[in-house]
């Protein structure tokens, strides 16, 4: 009866034909109710997903699936070791649809979820498809963390990136160029000079 109520809740999604939105990493992680990574302890497919197909016309709903998931750690607000929520999935990849394939058990996934407003399904949150993801290694490479959705470097390789000169170090580089800038000016001036007064005697001479 439970699986039941859920699927009248879950199961009425029909994908169109019509491009998926960009769906910001930030914009996503700040209207998410909770982020967190986990591991699939159970995956449990209650509906598969229905295709319908004529010419010029594509239809898709969802498949629904519960999910068991170990939390290894909240990365938006907070909540038990271990929750189960409600996921949709597709059985064909296509660019008309968020949805990917259903997870497996023993995956590592980053999980965003929002609430679940059916209070008869007896489920808190659903997976928020297009965002959520397995990690296939780490969360964020090397010398970065995740932060709003994004890995954002960390202070760590700083020294490896090019520091810009302070106000001293800057007005040291001028002086140090002031002979070199000054010579450079100087053959600039007579040179000037030396095309005006050309310049000045061809006048003078078609006058003539």
């Amino acid at each position: 009866m439970k699986y039941f109520l859920i699927l009248l809740f879950l199961a009425g999604i029909t994908g169109a034909a019509s491009a998926v939105p960009y769906q910001d990493p930030q914009y996503t992680f700040d209207n998410s109710d909770t982020v967190l990574v986990g591991t699939i302890l159970t995956a449990d497919i209650i509906t598969e997903p229905v295709i319908t197909r004529a010419e010029n016309f594509f239809s898709e709903t969802a498949g629904v699936a519960i999910y068991e998931i170990h939390v290894e750690e909240y990365l938006k607000n907070s909540g038990s070791d271990t929750i189960t929520v409600a996921g949709f999935f597709t059985r064909e990849s296509n660019a008309m649809s968020v949805h990917t394939y259903p997870y497996e058990a023993d995956q590592r996934v980053l999980f965003y979820l929002i609430k679940n407003n059916d209070t008869n399904t007896g489920l808190q949150f659903e997976i928020l498809s297009g965002v959520s993801r397995v990690i296939e290694d780490s969360l964020c490479p090397e010398n970065s963390e995740f932060v709003r959705g994004i890995c954002v470097v960390n202070d760590a390789i700083d020294d490896s990136i090019q520091k810009i000169p302070t106000d001293s170090e800057q007005r040291e580089s001028l002086s140090k160029g002031e002979t070199l800038g000054d010579s450079l000016g100087w053959w600039t001036l007579a040179g000037s000079i030396v095309i005006v007064g050309l310049f000045v005697i061809i006048l003078a001479r078609r006058k003539k």
